[in-house]
């Protein structure tokens, strides 16, 4: 098994070969994660749209008054 490790690099050897520039990709892309992160949460269905407006539509659906003008 130990065959298999051979040759292998790990995460930390990557980021030191790739010098100074690994920095800015490493904090880009932390700040891509907490700005996907935060909109995530922010965006999520339950905030966005009130809570009877899916209710509502069904009920325009089921007595056919959902139109063009709602």
């Amino acid at each position: 098994m130990a065959h298999f490790f051979e040759g292998t690099v790990t995460v930390w050897e990557l980021v030191k070969s790739g010098g100074w520039m690994m920095l800015p990709i490493i904090l880009s892309s932390i700040a891509a994660m907490a700005i996907v992160a935060e909109r995530l949460w922010t965006l999520r269905a339950s905030r966005v749209t009130p809570e009877h407006l899916l209710g509502q539509v069904w009920v325009w659906i089921k007595d056919k008054q959902l139109n063009k003008d709602k």
